[in-house]
């Protein structure tokens, strides 16, 4: 069956509308988590710099005769400590999980299987499985991109559905979730990049300073639903563009 994409957004728009608990509402949860623990990664790798040693740093600089390992061990003084880049691994790959654990609450949704907000901490048990998943993938991905661009673009496609395909068979190990979304994704990667271009607008919009954040609120959850609804297209799920249940059984709600 070939994709429709435009069907496919408009099923994921109906799905935020109408989806109790709200989609928005879990989005907003989600981004204001993520937006903590960025904040507190960007604190722990903020530079130590204090108004004594940029005088030092001055002073020494407009001396005569500069001594340079003088100006390394301040410059050096300067940096975050070592325990902050771990403390900034650990809170960037939190973020990451309550991420999963959204995408774990939109295919509740679009399953209706129970989703709550409690979702956004389902990811945590799969801990292990992500780290060692995203590290596999970070590292394929990553060694194809050293030698040209374009094997690192098609492998990042080529993997696109291992996460979620993790999420549905937490069993799987990171490699057979590897070589499943490499099967899944065959002749489909250019399908998935063109609908990828198709937010381009809304990606831009986001990147205003400001107006960008708020944004947000409706574009992440709006992009990732539709990620999940095609996701459940490639796996063959029956109703993807429509709901096919009665407004009884699924009552329409306003935003």
């Amino acid at each position: 069956m070939e994709l429709d994409r435009s069907r496919l957004k408009s099923r994921a728009k109906d799905l935020i509308r109408r989806s109790r608990p709200g989609v928005l509402a879990c989005g907003a949860i989600y981004l204001i988590i993520a937006l903590v623990l960025a904040n507190l990664a960007a604190r722990a790798m903020s530079v130590n710099i204090t108004l004594d040693k940029l005088r030092y740093l001055q002073d020494h600089l407009m001396s005569s005769h500069p001594d340079p390992d003088y100006l390394y061990a301040l410059l050096e003084s300067m940096q975050p400590p070592t325990s902050a880049y771990g403390i900034k691994t650990l809170l960037d790959f939190c973020s990451h999980i309550v991420a999963v654990g959204f995408t774990i609450f939109l295919l509740n949704t679009i399953r209706r299987s129970e989703p709550s907000f409690g979702n956004l901490l389902d990811g945590f048990p799969l801990l292990l499985r992500l780290l060692a998943l995203a590290l596999l993938e970070g590292l394929i991905v990553g060694l194809l991109s050293l030698l040209l661009v374009v094997p690192g673009v098609i492998a990042s496609y080529r993997y696109r559905m291992a996460l979620y395909l993790l999420i549905d068979h937490p069993e799987m190990g990171p490699v057979q979730c590897l070589r499943e979304s490499a099967r899944m994704m065959k002749g489909h990667k250019m399908e998935l990049w063109m609908l990828d271009i198709s937010f381009i607008g809304w990606a831009i919009l986001t990147g205003i300073p400001g107006i960008g954040t708020v944004l947000q609120l409706w574009t992440v959850p709006y992009m990732e639903m539709t990620f999940c609804l095609y996701y459940e297209f490639l796996r063959g799920a029956p109703d993807v563009y429509e709901d096919t249940e009665t407004d009884e059984e699924y009552p329409s709600f306003p935003f």
